[in-house]
């Protein structure tokens, strides 16, 4: 059943190249059948006829900050002990490999050094509705995409126009509720007496656009509204990054900062904006946001909000731990 899938043409005319995918992870009892048809199929059209290209991972362990083959030398022994001998390796990882891991992929998996590639991205596609957009630089089409999620035309955006021109412009648009045109977590945690409450938050890129997605070296901003029920004596806003797994990763409040509120009374609003630049590394985050303060001498929790929104970073560059210390780097040599 399998394998007569492989001979059925897709159109009228003749075919003559089939591409063939089989997903999942070798080693995987899923995957063993069609694995088997792939070996039976290469048998009967001969090897000459046939080529197999396995897809691999080069993962990189930031604690030891190296690229690690083992677990594409694993994979390709899984397949030949199941008859199947690779003829190109396509390796996906985050960083370049170089020739001498090149030399000893070839050497443990049996493949001439000429036919381990890598699979690195330096364009990509813009898509909106599966409609191709445009294509480009990494940078470029995530700025692109920024632009789409507050309902621009990033095509026939005026690319030579006034820069704070546009920053006033989107600001306008997005002052009347930020959350609306931003991803909020539906599953944010959230408690607090209430007395004074969060009402609005965003993330603003360094184009003033409301964003989910943040380039690794740029300048950002957080915004938060605060509006009060109560007089409070000296209220304190505040917000965290942490990680997919939980762990807090950084922060800061007004009262750190010294960007003291003053005293408010009932009904008041304010608008506390953290501006910072990204040095987080590639990744996933989550930011939580808090409002405490002081009420007749003693400290009260407002209101939190617990992973209120999902943050991507976007990099072509992380390093080890958590952080970019920006190093420059220099090297002499005799």
């Amino acid at each position: 059943e399998i394998k007569s899938r492989f001979y059925q043409p897709r159109t009228d005319r003749e075919e003559r190249i089939a591409i063939i995918e089989v997903g999942g992870t070798v080693g995987d009892i899923e995957s063993q059948p069609f694995l088997e048809a792939i070996r039976q199929f290469q048998h009967e059209v001969g090897h000459e006829n046939a080529i197999l290209i396995h897809v691999t991972l080069i993962p990189y362990l930031k604690a030891s900050g190296e690229l690690k083959t083992k677990p594409t030398q694993q994979s390709v022994k899984e397949l030949q002990a199941m008859g199947l001998w690779p003829d190109v390796l396509v390796c996906r990882s985050e960083y370049p490999i170089d020739q001498g891991m090149r030399d000893k992929i070839a050497l443990f998996c049996n493949v001439p050094e000429s036919h381990v590639l890598q699979n690195l991205c330096d364009r990509v596609v813009l898509l909106n509705h599966g409609e191709k957009l445009e294509e480009g630089s990494p940078k470029a089409m995530v700025d692109m995409y920024k632009q789409l999620l507050v309902n621009q035309d990033p095509i026939n955006t005026d690319k030579n126009g006034n820069q704070e021109e546009e920053r006033d412009i989107v600001a306008q648009e997005m002052s009347g509720s930020w959350k609306s045109n931003f991803q909020v977590n539906p599953d944010t945690l959230e408690y607090g007496e209430k007395l004074a409450e969060i009402v609005d938050f965003a993330v603003f890129d360094s184009n003033g656009r409301i964003t989910n997605t943040i380039e690794k070296g740029s300048r950002f901003q957080i915004k938060m509204k605060i509006l009060f029920h109560e007089a409070i004596q000296d209220p304190i806003g505040a917000y965290t990054f942490k990680d997919t797994r939980g762990t807090e990763i950084t922060g800061t409040n007004t009262m750190f900062e010294k960007a003291y509120i003053r005293p408010p009374k009932a009904g008041e609003t304010c608008v506390i904006t953290f501006e910072q630049k990204m040095d987080l590394q590639g990744g996933e985050y989550l930011i939580s946001f808090g409002c405490t303060g002081y009420r007749d001498g003693d400290f009260h929790v407002f209101h939190r909000l617990y992973d209120a929104c999902n943050i991507t970073v976007v990099s072509t560059k992380n390093t080890v731990g958590f952080y970019d210390m920006n190093s420059k780097v220099t090297v002499e040599q005799d």
